[in-house]
C-alpha cells in the first residue's frame, strides 16, 4: 500500500507485510489503522487468547493471527455489522470491546495509546463521520 496509515507500537512489520497481501486485495479498500493486541477466542468449549494484528480498512475490521510454518488464522467484522466499540485503559494496556451483530469480541493486550486510537477510528466509520 502506498498511502501512510497509523502503525501501532510493537507492530512487527514481517507479520504486517504477510497480513497486507494476503487480507487486502481489493482496489477500493485501504487499511487506515494497523495495531497488536490478543483476541479472546472460544476453541474446543474454552476461552483462550491468540496473539495478532487488528487491521481497520476502510471496509471491515479484521484480527489477523499467524501461525506456524506461514499459515495463518483471521476474523473479519465488516464495519456494517459493527454496533458499538469501547476502549478501556489500563495501567499498562488498553482492552477493546467490539460489538458486531449480537457478538461479543475482545481484544486486549494492546499496547496504551493505541486502543483509543483504534476505537476513535471505528467509531467514526460505524457512524459515518471517517
Amino acid at each position: 500500500m502506498k498511502d501512510k496509515y497509523y502503525i501501532g507500537k510493537r507492530v512487527k512489520q514481517k507479520t504486517l507485510k504477510e497480513a497486507e497481501q494476503r487480507l487486502v486485495q481489493a482496489k477500493d479498500e485501504r487499511i487506515i489503522c494497523v495495531v497488536r493486541g490478543a483476541i479472546e477466542h472460544e476453541f474446543m468449549g474454552r476461552s483462550t487468547v491468540r496473539n495478532g494484528l487488528l487491521i481497520i480498512t476502510t471496509k471491515r475490521v479484521i484480527f489477523y493471527m499467524p501461525k506456524l510454518f506461514g499459515r495463518y488464522e483471521s476474523e473479519e467484522y465488516p464495519l456494517t455489522k459493527i454496533t458499538s466499540v469501547q476502549c478501556t485503559r489500563g495501567l499498562l494496556n488498553d482492552r477493546l470491546e467490539i460489538v458486531v451483530a449480537s457478538d461479543r469480541k475482545v481484544i486486549k493486550w494492546i499496547p496504551k495509546g493505541d486502543g483509543v486510537r483504534a476505537a476513535h477510528i471505528i467509531s467514526n466509520m460505524i457512524t459515518g463521520s471517517g
